[in-house]
């Protein structure tokens, strides 16, 4: 009997490494068959929030190396999360454009929760089950995560910006004091950890459990010079801090137990945890072999993090992180909700007509077209004199759980160009391709929200809609732009401000 196996892989590509896991799994079990990682460091001289040249080309050398192994692999079953630095650098889509032609896949730029929600989810898959509380806490190159819950439900989730790639570059320059940098460092993370949430703060009680490189290096250091073989404890954390302010090892140097590629970034990740450790009263922490890789190749990380589904309505399941968020921001802005469902039912048209030529026939574009229909009047609430400024500052300043950086940027553009005039300054920021589809988004919403100005389902158009390769046309019913001035007049100024970028508008 032939066995049916299906293989999935996930990447984590983290500030310090990037990391691949290959599974199988069949009808009996899930086997994990191939865990590769790499040290890239792509937070390396990131403090100008640019990604050097020289990370952007070792991260892709890294991808290349990937690709190759997962090309047995068919691309749905692919995940990949981007983590702090590619959620925060100026440049990301310099790096995201090329890794995704490498690997012929999205790369999916996660929020710092998403990705405390997903070390959450794969801590959680390899623990005894239990009702008790576990604290779940992930050292990375660029940030520190802590994750709160009972059983599989992350209860409460906190990234904090300070990582050991930060605290490397900040205070392990050439030439450092060791104790002196170490001291620093420590000083720098318990400014970070004064913010944590203060229901994590006492743990008493509460299993906590550590995961990432940092704390099995940590863990195994303790181990081989005999302060602890089976946990992090408080005593054995302070005599291996004591040891680096003693000066005992030197940066560059060997330490017993440690990987030599760890030895540079160790300090300052010893750093952080006796940072965390004060703050959060911990006495003892053990480590667990489990990541956020894991996590994406669990079902809830899967469907939490990607939302795969087979058509464009996959946003709206109640299910969804990005649909209770939107859903929350509308009912705290009191939308019009008939008016939403109006200007969704005309984008969806609208790209269903023109996605194809527009190359534009993706889900990533169906779920932001999507949401800026839904909350592209929020400003309105401050103000309707310029409510689409107001509308872009609040969806660029608000927490948007689900919603990556990159995510929130691209929302909060569309929504402050979707009426006036035509802001192409604000898509030179992107990369050409990101640019270009942006903008063709923007058209489109633009649009969707002139034809629908009666703001009444029995005044909706009946429209054909036929894309060009630089432009659109609209076929309107007999007579319906006669009887709609205001549509008809806002399309003729439309269609002079669409000339300007290149784009032909024709009704």
């Amino acid at each position: 009997m032939t066995r049916e196996v299906v293989r999935r892989a996930a990447i984590d590509l983290g500030s310090n490494s990037f990391q691949l896991l290959i599974q199988e799994k069949d009808a009996v079990r899930t086997q994990t068959v191939e865990r590769m990682r790499q040290k890239v460091q792509l937070a390396h001289g990131f403090e100008s929030g640019l990604i050097s040249d020289a990370a952007i080309e070792r991260g892709l050398d890294c991808i290349a190396r990937f690709a190759q192994r997962l090309l047995a692999i068919d691309r749905e079953n692919i995940y990949i999360a981007g983590t702090y630095v590619l959620r925060n650098a100026e440049n990301a889509s310099a790096f995201v454009n090329r890794a995704e032609q490498l690997l012929g896949c999205t790369v999916h730029i996660i929020s710092g929760e998403d990705e405390a929600r997903l070390i959450y989810f794969g801590a959680v898959n390899r623990m005894l089950p239990g009702a008790g509380g576990k604290l779940v806490v992930d050292i990375g190159g660029g940030s520190t995560e802590l994750a709160f819950g009972r059983s599989n439900k992350a209860e409460r989730l906190q990234s904090l910006d300070v990582g050991c790639v930060d605290l490397m570059d900040r205070f392990y320059k050439p030439g450092h004091d060791g104790a002196t940098a170490f001291r620093q460092a420590t000083n720098r993370a318990t400014e970070f950890f004064s913010s944590v949430d203060v229901a994590l703060i006492n743990v008493a009680g509460v299993e906590v459990v550590g995961t990432s490189g940092t704390m099995e290096s940590i863990q195994n250091v303790l181990a081989a010079n005999g302060w602890g073989s089976t946990e992090i404890s408080s005593s054995g954390l302070e005599k291996l801090a004591l040891s680096l302010l003693d000066k005992r090892w030197v940066t560059g140097g060997s330490i017993p137990g440690l990987e030599p590629e760890r030895v540079d970034i160790f300090p300052a990740g010893v750093a952080i945890l006796c940072a965390l450790f004060k703050q959060l009263k911990i006495k003892s922490l053990h480590c667990l072999d489990a990541s956020l890789l894991d996590g994406l190749l669990t079902s809830e990380g899967r469907d939490f993090t990607f939302n795969k589904h087979n058509d464009a309505t996959a946003v709206q399941n109640e299910n969804g992180i990005q649909a209770r968020s939107i859903s929350g921001l509308m009912q705290r802005y009191a939308v019009d909700e008939q008016q939403v469902g109006r200007v969704s039912r005309a984008v969806s048209h609208l790209l269903a007509g023109v996605s194809g030529l527009w190359g534009i026939d993706n889900d990533e574009s169906k779920y932001l077209l999507t949401w800026v229909a839904e909350l592209h009047e929020i400003g309105i609430q401050i103000a309707a004199r310029n409510y689409h400024r107001h509308g872009a500052y609040i969806i660029q300043h608000s927490e948007i759980p689900g919603l990556s950086r990159r995510m929130k940027s691209e929302l909060a553009l569309l929504v402050r160009n979707h009426r006036r005039g035509f802001k192409t300054v604000a898509f030179s920021a992107y990369s050409e391709v990101d640019g270009n589809r942006l903008k063709r988004l923007s058209v489109l919403i633009r649009i969707a929200v002139i034809i629908e100005r009666s703001r009444c389902d029995k005044e909706s158009p009946v429209l054909e809609v036929v894309a060009t390769k630089d432009g659109i046309r609209l076929i309107f019913q007999a007579d319906w732009l006669d009887s709609h001035a205001l549509s008809r007049d806002e399309l003729t100024q439309e269609k002079a401000q669409l000339s300007k970028v290149g784009i032909s508008l024709e009704f």
